[in-house]
């Protein structure tokens, strides 16, 4: 029978709870939980500043770089997904 190694911590101080059930090994969700809670108890504590704010940032200027690069590369605002307009048989009906 399998257990279940669940690990729930909590920052006393900010009241900050996480949860893991990620892997099978106590261990292992045990450190998962440290990391998640202190990512979140150092973004609660110092915000935009924070190490993990900080880094999302980065990544969306990077997404937003290579948007506007591809928007350049491939011209403007045109719609590359658009359907094809209806075609007409040679009845001169559309096609149902």
């Amino acid at each position: 029978a399998l257990k279940s190694n669940k690990v729930q911590l909590t920052h006393v101080p900010t009241g900050i709870s996480v949860s893991c059930q990620e892997h099978r090994a106590l261990k292992s969700n045990r450190a998962e939980a440290r990391k998640v809670l202190r990512d979140k108890v150092e973004l609660a504590l110092h915000g935009e500043q924070s190490k993990l704010a900080r880094k999302a940032e980065k990544v969306r200027r990077r997404k937003a770089r290579g948007r506007r690069r591809a928007r350049l590369k491939h011209g403007g605002g045109e719609s590359h997904g658009a359907a094809p307009p209806a075609r007409e048989d040679e009845d001169g009906d559309e096609d149902e």
